[in-house]
């Protein structure tokens, strides 16, 4: 699954559905603990978990899965501020959990992840502060294989100022909630529908985007093979923001037609169509495509790729935000709008695990465009204007790619090295005050040593070097931070730790 949508109103589909975390815990009956990882400030958290390979493993009859870890620690960073000049430095101590469960029987499953850190800044540079990501689906089966009702939420954060570094100041916690009902029938011989409606209620900290949602989906198919099927799909979206004066209600549809391939060793998916949207009296059109292809090459070696370009929002993009090599917990780009806009993407991730040494790799290339007619700067940031015409200043483009590498040195101690480099570009923005830029290379390199003395016990060394480099228009400057922690943790029958920030 590509990570953001490829298109806003096929995430009812696609994507699982969420419910506040407090409901969901009480739903499913558990609430486990974890590590988790986090990068705010130039601060590296304990993370040791990767989406899909969880490290701590229970399995019972009944096909629950689960994993859980909590570490405490120490750390000291050179410039928590990310400021170029006047560096700050600070003492941290830091908390950090993580769980994980799947539980699957005949009436009810569930999925549920979640990552948080909390951080104490010693000296008082900021207040202290819990980040984190959760993200849980829970399905009832009211009527088997016929209907289902779904919940589900998502919470996290989001940076505010997509201009400015990202420290503790500049984020704001994101919450969306989505349930409703899923029929399933077969009309007519081998020939299978669905239909989705869903209701979905999205709350933010600081930006003026609260809306409620409406959402449906219908597909009609027919199996190809045993392996395959295609099928033709149509979606619907209807948004109503709470705060009209800076936000504009969207309807968002789109129809297209979809092939699924699942091989012992491959599955490939693809979606071809057209979506149309209407804000605020004006109405757009594109095309709508995607395109992705996971291949298991060797039983050490698994490789993906995915391409498409859709329609989509910034609520979206936080939904569906997922990790590359580097697994923890990842912030949002900032929702500067409540505009649609046209996101292009190109990512591939390449994943080699044996007993001794565990390497990811992955990278991405995105494109996102607004029409200028739609956009309406809710957060105020009026540092970004741009003269053009036909172009909007929140016009970005975005590359990059990261890796992990993790070798296990003895029976008790391994060893951890990480990168990633990314490069943002505004083409069409200028700076009226110098807390921005219109490009700017992001690059981190981590490292770090793992001693763990028994079963449950983990006792982690870890160092990060951020660096920002500003190389477009504008008054801001980059920064350079050098952050260390020492941790230990508790995580019983640990196994390898892949692509965790060290």
């Amino acid at each position: 699954m590509d990570i953001t949508d490829t298109e806003r109103t096929d995430r009812i589909v696609v994507r699982p559905l969420k419910i506040k975390p407090a409901v969901f815990c009480v739903v499913s009956g558990l609430a486990s603990i974890g590590s988790a990882r986090a990068d705010v400030g130039g601060l590296p958290s304990a993370g040791t978990q990767t989406v899909g390979n969880p490290i701590n493993t229970e399995q019972s009859a009944q096909g629950t899965t689960s994993s859980y870890g909590v570490d405490v620690g120490v750390g000291e960073a050179d410039n928590i501020t990310l400021s170029p000049t006047n560096r700050v430095s600070q003492t941290i101590a830091t908390a950090d959990a993580d769980f994980s469960l799947q539980q699957q029987s005949g009436l009810f499953d569930d999925n549920l992840k979640g990552q948080f850190s909390y951080f104490d800044y010693l000296q008082h540079a900021y207040n202290s502060q819990l980040i984190g990501r959760f993200d849980g689906v829970a399905d009832v089966a009211v009527i088997p294989d016929r209907l289902i009702w779904t919940a589900q939420d998502n919470f996290g954060e989001a940076s505010l100022d997509p201009f400015a570094a990202q420290t503790p100041a500049n984020l704001q916690y994101i919450n969306s909630f989505i349930t409703g009902p899923e029929l399933n029938f077969r009309p007519g011989g081998i020939t299978f529908a669905k239909i989705v409606a869903r209701y979905e209620r999205a709350e933010y900290q600081t930006s003026p985007l609260n809306s409620n949602r409406f959402l449906g989906s219908f597909e009609l198919g027919v199996p190809l093979s045993p392996r395959s099927t295609v099928s033709f799909n149509a979606n619907t979206e209807r948004a109503l923001f709470e705060n009209t004066v800076v936000n504009a209600d969207f309807n968002l549809s789109s129809a297209y037609a979809s092939y699924e391939l699942h091989g012992s060793r491959t599955d490939v998916s693809a979606k071809a169509g057209v979506t149309r949207v209407v804000e605020g009296g004006t109405t757009a059109s594109g095309s709508l495509t995607n395109f992705e292809l996971d291949r298991k090459i060797s039983p050490a070696t698994t490789a993906s790729i995915s391409a498409g370009r859709a329609f989509t929002d910034a609520l979206a993009g936080f939904s569906n935000l997922q990790n590359g090599a580097i697994a923890g917990i990842n912030t949002a780009q900032a929702a500067v709008t409540s505009s649609v806009y046209t996101l292009s993407y190109a990512q591939l991730s390449w994943r080699f695990a044996r007993e001794r040494t565990t390497f990811g790799l992955s990278a991405r290339w995105e494109k996102d465009q607004y029409a200028p007619d739609l956009v309406a700067d809710v957060t105020g940031l009026t540092q970004a204007v741009t003269n053009e015409t036909n172009a909007s200043a929140l016009d970005s483009s975005r590359r990059g790619g990261e890796f992990s590498l993790e070798e296990r040195l003895t029976r008790v101690i391994s060893a951890q090295l990480l990168g990633s480099y990314y490069d943002q570009e505004y083409p069409h923005a200028n700076f009226l005050i110098t807390t921005g830029s219109t490009r700017f290379e992001d690059s981190r390199l981590g490292a770090g040593l793992i001693f763990r003395p028994g079963r449950a016990i983990d006792i982690r060394l870890r160092y990060q070097h951020l660096d920002r480099v500003i190389t477009g228009v504008g008054s801001g400057t980059g920064y350079r931070d050098n952050v260390v922690f020492l941790t230990i943790g508790y995580r019983p029958r640990v196994a390898t730790d892949v692509g965790a920030t060290p």
